[in-house]
This record gives structure tokens, C-alpha cells and sequence, in this order.
């Protein structure tokens, strides 16, 4: 099942949760934000995948989610880890795989 991460800021219309018809801004695993008007039985579009928005409504703004999928089917699942457990797993992860460090930048590279 691959995962990506995703996460649900303030709706414009509600304070406090997530509303139906509401806007969210979503920030994807990969660094792309994009502004979304959730509605239940939409379906939202991460990758190859669509997954219902209807697990981000009630959701408390500043939630996590993750798309998890099986088969040919997708879900949103909520995350309970901060953002920053989330970031910090994806570093480990990164450095595990024999990734640059967490402090590493691009200042020195040349392109020849």
C-alpha cells in the first residue's frame, strides 16, 4: 500500500472544523499545496489515486491525513502524529535509504 501524506488547514467558513462546502488548503508529502472546496462525496485526486474528501469533514483544522491504498481502492485515514512526527519520519526515512542528511543544501553544486 503506498502513502501519501496530506494535510488539512482552516476552512474560510468554520473556525474550528472542517465544513462541508468548506476550503482546506492541502499540503501533499511532495511539497505541493493545493486550495480545495471539500464536499461530501467529492473525490479528491492525489497522484494516480481518488479518494473521498468525506473523512477531512468535522476534522479539526491543522489535521493529518494519509491515503492509504489497496488494491484499486483509496482512502483518507487520519494521522494522529504531529506534522512534525510526520517530517521527522520522512528524514529518518530518507537518511535510512542513503539520502543526504537533514542539513544538507545544494549551495556547492555545479552544473558542467
Amino acid at each position: 500500500a503506498s502513502r501519501v501524506r496530506l494535510r488539512a488547514a482552516w476552512p474560510m467558513s468554520t473556525p474550528h472544523i472542517v465544513a462541508d462546502g468548506g476550503w482546506v488548503v492541502l499540503l501533499l508529502s511532495g511539497g505541493e499545496q493545493k486550495l480545495q472546496r471539500v464536499r461530501s462525496g467529492a473525490r479528491l485526486r492525489i497522484g494516480k489515486h481518488n479518494a473521498l474528501y468525506d473523512p477531512i469533514i468535522g476534522a479539526p483544522f491543522g489535521a493529518s491525513f494519509v491515503l492509504e491504498t489497496a488494491d484499486r481502492e483509496a482512502r483518507l485515514v487520519r494521522d494522529p502524529r504531529t506534522l512534525e512526527q510526520i517530517d521527522s519520519s520522512l528524514t529518518d526515512a530518507a537518511a535510512a535509504l542513503g539520502g543526504a542528511s537533514a542539513d544538507a543544501n545544494n549551495a556547492e553544486l555545479r552544473d558542467e
